[in-house]
């Protein structure tokens, strides 16, 4: 398949006022043409640096990227002028923040700030955008188009706001979308909306869609790879075919039964300064002596399957 993106030994710190704290270390990540290519992990485990680097969105200060390149059709956007990232931002590859309310101008209605979005990226007439808006609108599962034209963003609940955000992401049409949450505070049935609504993107125009995640159930149900981070590093990469049965690293493990409910996430209290080894030794069951002190690489058990894990060494290829 053709790699649309490349993520490659990307390395983040942040600087604060005593010292620096790694954010993402060694991440090397690759996504497909038309593919959904989940980023799961626990709040801290470096996801939405990630989504955030990948269009150069590190402010630096405090952030300092020590190592990697970010390559987008051929081009290398962690050196890219401001110019060129201009034209890539929202336009080939949107992102969907958390952070709803910062992404929407309260002063004005949601009409005007969709249709500004799509004539900022399109050549048509206010007439076409505004036609164009109550279709996004639609499509993202907002009731009653017309009359939400008029409102503010604090008129809508958090749920509308979130579908509303959506919406001027995909307004673009963009080559990748970067999901960050994207769900959140949404109930079932439009969480199932939403989701098929990605799958529809990824099939046609043949969107890339980053999703980020800390549910595995929303994860499974339609992404084709996963990526398992931890404090900064990928600790497993595997397709979803194999996650429920051939599932490796004790993280992975670990954040599978919790979404099964048999055990509750133990939230690691220690300090990442102190580990020299493994940033998941104090948490590990099955940690070995060595653990401690050195850090496991990537290890390769098949094609689409690699995980970061000394208990696996031996079965590399």
């Amino acid at each position: 398949m053709e790699k649309i993106l490349e993520i490659e030994n990307l390395g983040i710190r942040f600087k604060h006022s005593s010292g620096t704290t790694t954010a993402l270390e060694d991440i090397s990540i690759g996504l497909e043409k038309g593919e959904i290519l989940g980023i799961v992990g626990e709040s801290g485990s470096g996801k939405t640096v990630t989504a955030h680097a990948v269009l150069n969105l590190i402010d630096t200060p405090p952030g300092i990227i020590d190592s990697g390149k970010i390559i987008f059709h051929g081009e290398d956007l962690l050196k890219s002028g401001l110019k060129t990232l201009q034209t890539v931002r929202g336009k080939k590859i949107a992102i969907i923040f958390q952070e709803l309310m910062n992404s929407l101008n309260p002063v004005f209605c949601i009409g005007q700030q969709l249709i500004d979005v799509i004539r900022n990226y399109r050549n048509c007439t206010k007439s076409e955008a505004y036609k164009r808006s109550l279709a996004l609108l639609k499509n993202v599962g907002i009731p009653d188009p017309v009359c939400r034209m008029t409102q503010y963003p604090n008129q809508l609940s958090g749920g509308l706001r979130q579908r509303l955000i959506i919406a001027m992401a995909i307004a673009a049409e963009p080559e990748i979308i970067i999901a960050d949450e994207p769900t959140t505070a949404l109930d079932v049935t439009i969480q199932a909306q939403i989701l098929r609504l990605f799958q529809n993107l990824s099939k046609d125009p043949g969107c890339s869609i980053i999703l980020i995640t800390h549910n595995l159930g929303i994860m499974a149900k339609i992404c084709k790879r996963v990526v398992i981070m931890f404090s900064g590093l990928v600790m497993e990469k595997i397709s979803v075919n194999k996650l429920l049965n051939s599932a490796s690293h004790p993280y992975t493990l670990e954040l599978l039964n919790s979404s099964r409910g048999k055990i509750s996430l133990n939230e690691n209290k220690e300090k990442k300064s102190d580990l020299l080894g493994c940033k998941y030794f104090n948490r590990c069951s099955q940690a070995l002596g060595k653990c401690k002190t050195n850090k496991p690489g990537l290890f390769h058990l098949d094609s689409d399957h690699e995980v970061r894990c000394f208990l696996f060494e031996k079965e590399s290829r």
